[in-house]
């Protein structure tokens, strides 16, 4: 049934946006370069699903939502790894193309610059706003995972030698197919998925186009270099290297509480892939904080139905709070 859906149902028409910067797989899209005298908006989707869920299509794009802001939000899209990458770790991803990225678009954009990080997005942006401090404004969090250790945290703690094997199966791929994590995410809530396609034939016309697009978003995963697969699946959750302050981004440790920026941390409180004890503690480190819980999960608060309420309207008052006033 979902083969079919996807076949014979819906297409994404693929924007064409100025690019700012490129390097590898990496591109920096400018979404609104008329908005060039508005607060800069760098989003920074997770590597793990591609960067269109903040720009699903034209109806339901907090991308565009922020555009019509007066904001001016700029897409950094990861692409799929390729030569470049092959051996990236994370840290990798935020030296090489992150930070370079940053500094492109603290060159071409005049005014204030805020970072928005979306799951693993948000990790990489608390790197890049301690590393490169003097770029960044403000830092907005959506569903950021920080502390594995929580009683909420979606895993399996798994003893040494299992940890071990794991390790050696993922570095036996080369990359990381995309249906490893979405498998792993799919064991949270094994029966989520036969809930949501037993609905699909009663939803009208455009409530299928929706559900259709959010799907095809779901499903169109990205491979992982093996390296960065590691750390996602065994030293974060596992070791719980984040929340200890083990992550090493070049000479530094990753420390949220050494930011000075103002920021929103937003954690749903409907999130089974991010729970609210996992993402709770990193607002906590962060100096100046504040939060957002919106009645959503994990997606729905980006593209559900009510998000433009739950989290868009929110967001963005938040922004022109800090800039406006």
């Amino acid at each position: 049934m979902q083969a079919y859906l996807f076949s014979s149902e819906y297409r994404r028409e693929a924007p064409d946006y100025p690019v700012l910067w490129k390097r590898g797989a990496a591109t920096l899209y400018d979404l609104a370069p008329e908005n060039s005298e508005g607060l800069a908006v760098l989003l920074v989707p997770s590597l793990i699903n591609k960067s269109y869920v903040l720009d699903l299509y034209p109806e339901v794009s907090f991308a565009q939502f922020l555009k019509a802001q007066g904001f001016r939000p700029l897409l950094l899209d990861w692409g799929t790894p390729g030569e470049t990458e092959k051996n990236f770790t994370t840290a990798d991803y935020i030296s090489s193309h992150a930070l370079d990225a940053l500094r492109e678009a603290r060159a071409r954009h005049e005014g204030p610059i805020a970072l928005l990080g979306y799951c693993m997005g948000g990790i990489f942006t608390i790197a890049m706003a301690q590393l490169a401090s003097v770029f960044v404004d403000a830092l907005v969090l959506l569903a950021t995972p920080w502390d594995f250790s929580a009683p909420d945290t979606p895993r399996l703690l798994l003893e040494p030698a299992a940890q071990a094997m794991l390790r050696q199966w993922i570095r036996s791929l080369d990359p990381v197919p995309p249906v490893v994590t979405q498998t792993l995410f799919h064991l949270i809530d094994p029966w989520r998925v036969q809930e949501k396609y037993s609905a699909f034939p009663a939803l009208d016309k455009q409530a299928r186009r929706h559900f259709l697009a959010v799907e095809q978003w779901v499903n169109d995963g990205v491979p992982l270099a093996p390296a960065v697969a590691e750390e996602c699946f065994v030293d974060w959750p596992q070791g719980n290297i984040l929340a200890n302050h083990q992550w090493k981004v070049g000479r530094r440790w990753i420390d949220p509480s050494a930011l000075a920026c103002p920021a929103l941390a937003v954690i749903p409180q409907r999130d089974l892939i991010v729970p609210q004890g996992v993402a709770s503690p990193l607002a906590k480190e962060l100096p100046r904080c504040d939060t957002l819980s919106p009645d959503a999960g994990h997606v729905s608060m980006v593209v559900g139905r009510r998000a433009q309420k739950l989290l868009w309207e929110p967001v963005a008052e938040w922004l022109n709070e800090k800039f406006n006033d």
